[in-house]
């Protein structure tokens, strides 16, 4: 028998997931897609530290100006994990989040958490798979040229979000496009809900995963908690 719970988790998911998602849907991942492009690629950023501590309440804000989102299993999950102290870690400074992430990403610490998603995907956990190469071929398709000279691979968990941001503003200009009755070029469409399904979501979990487990990693911890019920609750599709 379905519970209510699972009522409404299936019912966001849906609506999540769907081609007509609502306007706060596509906001909420627009700006923890970006969030996520950040914190993953370039902690060193000056604005991440405001960014961090803001993102939850945007988050919440957004989704409360839908009816059907604020009664759903994604708002009510951030208010509880909130309640519980759970992105407590986001209020991490901006030297102490550098730190974290060098410890976890770079070799610093004891163990590294890779961030390249071929490594998570492909059969013997090697860089520059098969998932690099269609993030590549994906991002030409898009009309996105690659900084040959990057020290990150094209499939870059960070890279990725990066261009799954420009992917939601994209569609956010398609839509007010759609809306006005003006002409939409699909020339170099990729739909953001399909290359997170296809691309981003396969490694995401595990490394979200191995994350989270990281008690000396405050910061990362708390966006590995956001990120996991953003991610199982059907945010970006």
């Amino acid at each position: 028998m379905t519970t209510e719970k699972e009522t409404a988790a299936a019912g966001c998911k849906t609506q999540c997931s769907s081609a007509g998602r609502s306007e706060a849907v596509h906001e909420a991942a627009l700006a923890a897609a970006d969030f996520a492009a950040m914190v993953f690629l370039a902690p060193e950023m000056p604005e991440l530290e405001a960014r961090a501590r803001s993102i939850v309440p945007h988050l919440k804000e957004v989704l409360a100006s839908d009816t059907d989102m604020r009664e759903g299993a994604l708002f009510q999950r951030l208010l509880a994990s909130e309640a519980a102290g759970g992105f407590a870690g986001l209020g991490t400074s901006a030297l102490d989040v550098r730190r974290e992430h060098a410890k976890l990403f770079l070799g610093v610490g004891e163990e590294t958490i890779p961030l390249s998603i071929s490594v998570w995907t492909s059969e013997k956990g090697l860089l520059r798979q098969d998932a690099a190469e269609t993030c590549s071929k994906l991002y030409a398709q898009a009309g996105v040229a690659l900084d040959e000279s990057a020290p990150y691979d094209p499939d870059h968990i960070g890279t990725a979000f990066a261009f799954l941001s420009l992917l939601e503003l994209r569609a956010g200009a398609a839509r007010e496009a759609a809306a006005k009755g003006d002409a939409i070029d699909t020339a170099e469409t990729v739909e953001p809900e399909k290359f997170f399904g296809a691309v981003i979501a396969p490694a995401f979990s595990r490394i979200l995963k191995r994350i989270s487990a990281r008690a000396d990693a405050p910061f990362y911890a708390a966006v590995g908690t956001l990120f996991t019920i953003l991610s199982e609750e059907g945010l970006f599709g």
